[in-house]
């Protein structure tokens, strides 16, 4: 399970209840693809995820209230964070790791498909998938 701070629970108070449980159930639906050990694409930190619903959903509000003729004053800090260089390295490494985790889930879809079809289906997916992962594990 994950965990957020304070601070970030004081930020999303900001907006209108609707907008509190959009943004909750996006953010429940990342957390959770990264706790399976999926990829999110176009994804390099939560951070920026959040930051990025916050502004979309900031400007959308934004803009209401000026066409209703509210004013509006908002307050922005500028936060600079440094984000490491990767090295060409480590960029082929994570590239590796998104690779694997893109197999692991179409196999997991396969899996789930063959289950669907029956017992004796997902029988044969798995002892196909057995025997291939050992050829490769073992070697």
């Amino acid at each position: 399970m994950y965990s957020m701070d304070d601070e970030f629970f004081e930020e999303i108070h900001k907006f209108p209840f609707p907008v509190q449980q959009m943004l909750i159930k996006e953010i429940d639906a990342v957390m959770d693809r990264l706790e399976k050990g999926k990829c999110v694409p176009g994804l390099t930190s939560i951070v920026y995820f959040t930051i990025d619903i916050y502004y979309h959903a900031n400007t959308y509000f934004m803009k209401l209230f000026e066409e209703n003729g509210f004013e509006i004053y908002e307050q922005r800090k500028l936060v600079i964070e440094e984000i490491p260089i990767q090295t060409d390295t480590e960029k082929k490494i994570e590239n590796r790791r998104h690779i694997v985790n893109e197999l692991t889930e179409r196999m997991r879809n396969k899996y789930w498909s063959a289950e669907e079809m029956g017992a004796s289906q997902a029988e044969i997916f798995v002892n196909k998938l057995e025997i291939s992962l050992n050829s490769i594990i073992n070697n």
